[in-house]
């Protein structure tokens, strides 16, 4: 789901009473895109009816803000190697490529060169029509899809096993926040009432 579609969805679930919480979290790299449900000065923002919102708080290791949930491995986790069909596959980061594309030991090519450059933080994987070949073998992209990244993390294969989820407890701890019972101050997008304690589940989504 984009972020746009996301932000759609939040608004018009808040437009109506809903039983239970709906909880929307969003990554923190297109802010224009997200800004209407989002509170620059509070964790998370209170829309009515039943409905959050959330941008990712930024972990202590990122220094630029525009990141997105992947960022909260650090770029050497985020380089884990997976091995699918015989080749050696993983995340890239935009910063390991100089703006043509080329990577800095000039061993891979991308063929998104506005994703790379020394001041891009942007996550190059496999889910998207971007490809990041070795110069010697342009045919077979060794960039990894995000989606078996994270397979990789949950069943904790071989070097996966030994990344840190420590960061998350950043987006915990702000959903505790609304989940537990507590007064939410927030002005809703719509003038609704704050919910009740009477709640009969959590719903979440999240952006990618």
């Amino acid at each position: 789901m984009s972020d746009s579609e996301l932000v759609d969805l939040c608004v018009n679930l808040a437009k109506i009473p809903q039983l239970r919480k709906f909880i929307f979290i969003v990554d923190a790299d297109n802010p224009e895109r997200t800004k209407k449900i989002i509170d620059q000065n509070n964790p998370f923002k209170f829309l009515g009816n039943n409905v959050y919102s959330l941008q990712i708080p930024v972990p202590e290791h990122r220094t630029n803000s525009a990141i997105c949930i992947e960022h909260y491995y650090t770029d050497s986790e985020l380089r884990t190697e997976k091995e699918i069909a015989g080749k050696r596959c993983r995340l890239f980061l935009g910063n390991e490529f100089d703006n043509r594309g080329i990577s800095l030991d000039r061993e891979y090519h991308c063929t998104a060169p506005r994703q790379c450059g020394p001041d891009k933080i942007t996550i190059i994987d496999g889910d998207s029509k971007t490809k990041v070949t070795l110069i010697s073998d342009p045919q077979v992209s060794l960039a990894l899809p995000k989606t078996k990244f994270a397979e990789a993390l949950l069943n904790e294969e071989n070097e996966f096993s030994d990344i840190s989820s420590e960061n998350f407890k950043l987006i915990f701890d702000i959903l505790k926040q609304i989940i537990l019972p507590q007064e939410v101050t927030e002005t809703p997008l719509t003038e609704q009432p704050a919910p009740g304690n009477a709640q009969q589940g959590i719903s979440s989504s999240i952006s990618t």
